[in-house]
């Protein structure tokens, strides 16, 4: 079963865990919508064309574990708000 969702449609899901659109070739911005995906606690994007910086609204994402933006076209330098991710993965 496929479910189409758009992306200003994500902050609707309020309460999804997991995510994962890697290698699906999604191309722009990383979608501030994002960030109202409160209990989000993994996060795949990996393998796709997102180019820019890190939206600041994924500050808000506090449960988030896991994540992975690999293999993408992003700029700028890792978010203030990110270090605490980089101490979990160690």
């Amino acid at each position: 079963m496929y479910l189409i969702i758009f992306c200003s449609q994500l902050g609707n899901l309020k309460t999804l865990l997991w995510l994962s659109i890697s290698g699906n070739r999604f191309s722009g911005e990383i979608p501030s919508s994002l960030g109202s995906c409160t209990s989000l606690e993994k996060l795949y994007m990996n393998d796709n064309y997102f180019n820019g910086s890190m939206p600041p609204i994924l500050s808000s994402l506090r449960s988030i574990q896991e994540l992975d933006l690999s293999s993408n076209n992003l700029s700028g330098q890792v978010p203030k708000y990110l270090e605490r991710l980089i101490i979990l993965g160690e």
